[in-house]
């Protein structure tokens, strides 16, 4: 009986683990929208790396499901990539896009079992991570709007 209980604890804490890892992963998107192209390029590499898996892992889902998100992406890096921003994808298109990865990543991964597709998304965890590392390391206040990001520091200090 007590095994029982603690498989079950144990099960419902991977779901709350779970639960506040895709909480942190959808902020993480909607925090990288107010950098220029950033938002648009990175989901641009994780729809297209899903429209190649799914072509070539049996077609799990139609491929009109990353198609067109990924044209959608296009249309806005038309907008979004540019020294002056003409549009922001705000807190409904970064949220959205971010609900939209996080499923179609979680659903490859439970399906194929092949677990390394979630790391598609470690291209905005590394970038957040870092960045609000050296933020704290700096005894910066990292609520507030900054330009700290490795791509900020290319574009606006390097010139590239």
């Amino acid at each position: 009986m007590q095994l029982i209980y603690i498989a079950c604890s144990l099960y419902g804490y991977w779901y709350y683990c779970t639960f506040l890892s895709w909480v942190r992963l959808v902020n993480m998107i909607n925090f990288m929208d107010g950098i220029n192209g950033i938002t648009g390029i990175y989901s641009l590499v994780i729809l297209v790396t899903l429209i190649y898996l799914n072509y070539y892992m049996g077609g799990l889902v139609h491929s009109a499901l990353f198609v067109y998100p990924a044209i959608a992406c296009v249309v806005f890096l038309y907008f979004n990539l540019a020294a002056k921003v003409r549009c922001f994808a705000g807190d409904v298109g970064s949220i959205g896009m971010a609900f939209w990865l996080c499923y179609f990543l979680v659903l490859f991964a439970f399906k194929f079992e092949v677990y390394k597709c979630v790391f598609l998304l470690s291209i905005y965890a590394v970038d957040a991570g870092f960045t609000l590392i050296k933020r704290i390391l700096l005894k910066e206040n990292i609520l507030q709007a900054h330009r700290k990001h490795l791509y900020q520091l290319l574009a606006n200090n390097r010139g590239y």
